[in-house]
C-alpha cells in the first residue's frame, strides 16, 4: 500500500497536480502520507462527519500535523525506509551508466 502511495503521489506531482489521499483511518497511515509527500488527506482517522456548525471550532481542537523528518509509528519508520530504498536505487542505477 505505501509503495502505490509513493509513486501515486510522486506521478502527481511530477504532472503539476496536488495530492489528496483518501480513507486515513488512523494517526498512523497519516503519519505515512505525509512522509510519502501526499499535499492533502480525508479519511475518519482525521475526523468523523459532523455539523456544519462543529467545523468552526473542530481545528482548534486537532493535535500537531506530524513530523516528516521524525517518524514515530512503525508506518511512519516504513514510508521513510521506502524513501531510502528509492533513492539508493536510483542513485545505484545513475552509478551504472
Amino acid at each position: 500500500m505505501l509503495h502505490f502511495i509513493y509513486h501515486l503521489t510522486r506521478l502527481g506531482h511530477s504532472l503539476g497536480k496536488s495530492v489528496f489521499v483518501e480513507g486515513i483511518e488512523g494517526a498512523e497511515l497519516l503519519e505515512a502520507i505525509a512522509i510519502l509527500g501526499a499535499d492533502a488527506a480525508q479519511g475518519y482517522g482525521i475526523a468523523r462527519p459532523m455539523p456544519a456548525q462543529e467545523m468552526v471550532a473542530w481545528p482548534g481542537k486537532q493535535p500537531g500535523l506530524p513530523d516528516p523528518q521524525n517518524p514515530k509509528s512503525p508506518l511512519g519508520k516504513l514510508a521513510r525506509m521506502l524513501i531510502w530504498e528509492e533513492c539508493r536505487h536510483l542513485m545505484s542505477e545513475s552509478l551504472l551508466h
